[in-house]
């Protein structure tokens, strides 16, 4: 398994290295893609819909079920995710207190979310959340807190897990 682990990390650097690659802006210019767009928009970068997995080059089925990994594989796998979703401007909110065996397991549902457009810093990060706040609907269950339960992965407050 430590092997298969190395590997995935591989995969994750090389997503890292070639992130500007990655998320290329469509040139809309070059088509009639333009047919389909008012006019008062043209001006505005537009860049294609697809699933974040994409956008990253990683597919989520290649990570296996967090009951594989060892903790401290776990964390270190996490803690990669987490920086390779910052790079790629995504704002993750996930509890600040959820164990890594469910975060793991968010992590992977984050990159399975649909119809993601890649943002650039330019346009401020894409925030992606799974609970609306409310503790009673909450998918996080007991991490939850209401408001309080998530915030940014910009702000620091989750990076406390691995330093």
């Amino acid at each position: 398994m430590q092997l298969y682990f190395e590997q995935l990390k591989d995969d994750i650097r090389e997503s890292y290295n070639n992130r500007f690659q990655n998320t290329y802006q469509i040139d809309y210019n070059a088509g009639s893609v333009l047919d389909n767009i008012p006019e008062n928009l043209r001006p505005i970068p537009f860049f294609e819909m697809r699933p974040i997995y994409q956008w990253m080059q990683l597919d989520p089925d290649a990570f296996p079920p967090a009951e594989k990994w060892n903790g401290e594989q776990l964390k270190e796998i996490c803690a990669m995710l987490r920086q390779l979703f910052e790079e790629y401007d995504y704002d993750l909110m996930i509890p600040f207190e959820l164990p890594f065996e469910y975060e793991y397991k968010w992590l992977i549902k984050a990159l399975r979310v649909e119809e993601s457009n890649f943002l650039n810093s330019e346009h401020g990060p894409a925030e992606i959340a799974f609970c609306n706040h409310d503790t009673t609907t909450c998918p996080f269950g007991d991490f939850c807190a209401g408001e309080d339960c998530w915030g940014s992965i910009h702000d620091g407050k989750n990076w406390r897990k691995y330093e």
